[in-house]
Order: C-alpha cells, then structure tokens, then sequence
C-alpha cells in the first residue's frame, strides 16, 4: 500500500521504500538524540559531536520505519521507544522484535551490526535504512533475520567489530510486510 510521503524506488535493480523525512521528524530525532546523548556508547565514532549526529541518523532512520509500518501511529509508538536502556529492539512488528540501522553516508551502507551488541541481545530481525538528508528522504534498503546476521562475515577493519552485509543480500521490504505472525510459525 502506498502512502503519502512514500514511495517505492529502485537502488541498482533493487525495490526500496523511500519514506519522506518530514521537519517534524527531523526535529523529533534531534529531541530523541538528545535526550539520550549521556547513555550513549561510543561505537563507530571518535567524538561527541559525531555520536550526536549518528543518533539523529539512528532515529530519523528508526522513525521513518516506524512511518511505513503505520503511517498514523508512528510517533506515539517513537515517544514509546524507553530512554536510558539498553538497546533492546527498535520496533515490533507482528511479534517480532526489530532492530533499525541507519547511515547517512555517500554510498549505499552495509547492515553493520556490532558483535558485541548481537553477543548480548539479538532481535528477530533487522532492518538497514540510508538516509538521505540531501533528498529529505530514508531509503528503507532491505531486512535480515538475527541467523543471517549471525553467519555474516565480521568487518575487523572497523572501530568496533561488526557484522557486515551488503544491501544486495537483504530481502525486501514487500516480503517483510507480508510476514505471518510470529505466534503462527510456532504453532
């Protein structure tokens, strides 16, 4: 279903969902960085300044997955997300907890997940999102479950180790929406 302030696209033969990034959701992501700036962890960044921004990315990205599960309740369910907490899951969806990963960089990004992080929770899945802020948009990339995250090749190189997929790999936003309910696969 299509909704207003999104649309779907194709990133090198590939469907994305491109969400809007509303002022509104802009600023609400700079709040939501905020609030949270003295539990941060640095991972991927060596100042302040830089966690900052990567947390404004992180929710922007996180909301505008929030937009396309429900374009009418996606800012009740952000002003839900706990403050303060460890980051257990993003978002659920049908039952299944979610994790967002967002990057705002020039090329398409990887799904990155930090091993430490998946060492000490995994979520059923997760989702990758590039936001665009030149474009005032989040490309919503793709999806994968926690055990192909798992078998991932880890990227040493980077500050702290993470496991790394390319976008290509991921499955689609289409197949995500049509997931069953996690109750009914284990029945």
């Amino acid at each position: 279903m299509q909704r207003k302030s999104e649309n779907n696209g194709f990133l090198q033969d590939k469907h994305v969902v491109k969400v809007s990034i509303s002022l509104e959701m802009l600023m609400d992501a700079v709040r939501m960085a905020y609030t949270i700036l003295p539990y941060h962890i640095r991972d991927f960044s060596p100042s302040g300044l830089d966690e900052f921004l990567r947390s404004v990315i992180g929710h922007a990205g996180q909301f505008a997955v929030l937009f396309h599960l429900d374009n009418k309740s996606w800012k009740t369910r952000a002003s839900e997300i706990p403050v303060g907490t460890p980051d257990n899951g993003d978002f659920e969806y049908r039952g299944y907890a979610g994790d967002v990963k967002s990057a705002a960089i020039a090329q398409p990004p990887r799904l990155l997940v930090t091993v430490r992080d998946f060492e000490a929770h995994q979520d059923d899945l997760y989702v990758l999102v590039w936001v665009r802020l030149e474009l005032g948009e989040a490309w919503i990339l793709g999806w994968a479950w926690a055990r192909e995250v798992a078998s991932a090749p880890v990227d040493w190189t980077l500050i702290e180790p993470a496991h790394a997929m390319t976008y290509g790999v991921l499955h689609d936003m289409e197949e995500f929406r049509s997931l069953p309910p996690k109750a009914s696969l284990s029945s």
